[in-house]
């Protein structure tokens, strides 16, 4: 199972980023120099986290596969997606993360495993239902 590459996830952050005037930047106490830091910070994150993914699934059994994939994908955009807290109001992560499940889930729609199985997919898709 492949998911995002690195290209993707920073076409998708530089996308989810654009929505952040820079009034709001200043609204949430974050000048150009730490929104730089925050997404940064956030790729940097998303990249940690792939790595730990090939390796754990190079050791995986077959239905371990699961759980490595959702712990994955819980930890990007749980853990990742609060790097965007430093320079977006609450509201706009819950939008920002649920943009972003839904970019994972439409990339992997072929992949092996469902991940719409995973609790951050089943939690943010359906907010992104709400948010529509």
């Amino acid at each position: 199972m492949t998911l995002m590459s690195p290209l993707c996830l920073s076409v998708l952050f530089l996308t989810l980023s654009a929505v952040m005037t820079d009034a709001e930047a200043e609204e949430a106490g974050c000048d150009e120099n730490q929104f730089r830091e925050m997404q940064a910070d956030f790729s940097s994150c998303t990249a940690g986290y792939k790595a730990e993914y090939g390796e754990a699934v190079s050791r995986a059994e077959a239905g371990d596969l699961a759980e490595v994939t959702c712990s994955l994908l819980d930890n990007m955009v749980t853990v990742c997606g609060q790097h965007w807290t430093r320079c977006h109001r609450v509201e706009e992560v819950e939008v920002m993360r649920a943009m972003f499940v839904e970019s994972i889930v439409s990339k992997n729609k072929d992949a092996t495993f469902n991940i719409e199985s995973c609790e951050s997919v089943r939690k943010y898709r359906s907010k992104t239902i709400n948010i529509i």
